[in-house]
């Protein structure tokens, strides 16, 4: 399962907030991030059959949005038009959390194995199996450089590194080993959430610059009923989406643990609907994707959701190895005030150059012989989004 979270109480919000309501649920979050009047849309309003509990939402760079039907095994598909399929059957019939891998692929949190798929549903890779994940692999979260952190059902989480030679489970003793379930990785703050749905609350960890997680120096992030999935806005707020069967909906921190709203979801206008996951998307990245009780909807919030890095920063006047590609395509190195991008072949690369909020700032051409030199109009993060052929891959570039 993937971002969720739910509380045992609503803490009094100490600003003033905007409230408004909708068929589907109740949205209760500060004017900065909402306008007034704000819907809850359902993303499948007409069911092409009785979807039950629904999970792992993900959206590609066209703007279709990808979550799975957890005991039907279905993953569904809704393009950006609003046309709904059924994208994947698995047998057996088990799917959970999903994501976009570093190689561009779909990500599938299966009943014995984490696969990647590619967006026509076919088998690239297994990356990982088990025989002992309990109902399944639950979810997952990624580094830039292919390193993964996963959870499966109900137990503790793992590591598992990016050319398979690592694959460390983090087990913990009584009271505190059950019901590991959604996690996310801030790999530019070294920073790991893991909501523990067992113990109703949601851990932070730091994560050193090996991947490695000192379990003894967890902090408690927030109590929540139910925690299940999470994300990330840019801001570095906090979502996470609760399966409580009272108060289940979309819950909202900001980076120190101070609750700034909530979205309660009322499925059919029947209190105690949960939420089991959310992500952002759209074409702005404003668009809060949430899965739950009978699909999967929709709220337009007023803030963009982070940008996964893909390479590590660029640090002021050096060079690092590391911000390189991590295959054969593409380099990124420090010149000046800007940075250059090159292409290791004579075959041309189409790309653009993006801010965290999903601004085009430009578009280009490369190729072995043309790189290209760009320098930001301000400190940030950007993202480079690059194509050849049907092959996308993309980096993300801070300058500080």
């Amino acid at each position: 399962m993937k971002n969720i979270i739910s509380h045992f109480f609503i803490p009094v919000l100490l600003f003033s907030s905007v409230i408004y309501s909708q068929n589907l649920g109740t949205v209760n979050l500060p004017a900065s991030l909402a306008d007034p009047g704000t819907q809850i849309i359902n993303m499948v309003p007409v069911k092409p059959q009785n979807i039950g509990y629904c999970e792992g939402p993900v959206v590609d760079n066209n703007g279709n949005l990808y979550f799975s039907e957890q005991d039907a095994g279905i993953i569904w598909k809704v393009t950006s038009s609003g046309q709904v399929s059924k994208w994947l059957t698995l047998n057996p019939p088990y799917v959970n959390g999903l994501d976009i891998a570093p190689s561009g692929n779909i990500a599938v949190c299966e009943k014995t194995r984490i696969t990647e798929r590619d967006f026509d549903g076919n088998l690239v890779r297994v990356v990982t199996t088990g025989n002992n994940w309990g109902q399944g692999a639950n979810d997952l979260t990624y580094a830039s450089n292919g390193d993964m952190f996963f959870t499966a059902f109900n137990q503790y989480f793992w590591f598992h590194s990016a050319d398979s030679s690592v694959n460390h489970e983090y087990s913990f003793s009584q009271p505190f080993n059950i019901y590991f379930n959604g996690i996310e990785f801030l790999e530019e703050k070294n920073i790991l959430y893991v909501c523990q749905w067992g113990q109703n609350r949601v851990m932070k960890y730091t994560v050193n610059i090996n991947r490695e997680v000192n379990t003894n120096n967890g902090v408690v992030f927030a109590n929540i009923a139910g925690p299940d999935g999470i994300t990330v806005d840019k801001n570095y707020n906090v979502y996470i989406a609760s399966n409580s069967a009272s108060t289940g909906g979309i819950y909202v921190y900001d980076s120190t643990g101070n609750q700034l709203g909530n979205i309660l979801m009322r499925q059919d206008n029947n209190p105690g609907s949960n939420a089991s996951n959310c992500v952002f998307g759209g074409p702005d990245n404003k668009t809060l994707y949430i899965t739950g009780d009978g699909g999967a909807y929709k709220v337009q919030l007023k803030v963009a959701g982070r940008v996964r890095p893909v390479i590590t920063s660029l640090k002021q006047d050096r060079r690092l190895s590391a911000l390189q590609s991590r295959g054969p395509e593409l380099s990124i190195n420090r010149r000046g005030k800007g940075i250059e991008l090159k292409f290791s072949e004579e075959s041309v690369a189409n790309g653009s150059i993006f801010t965290a909020s999903g601004k085009k700032l430009l578009d280009f051409q490369i190729s072995k012989s043309v790189p290209l030199y760009w320098e930001p109009p301000v400190r940030g993060v950007f993202a480079v989004h690059c194509s050849k052929g049907r092959t996308p891959f993309s980096r993300t570039i801070t300058f500080e």
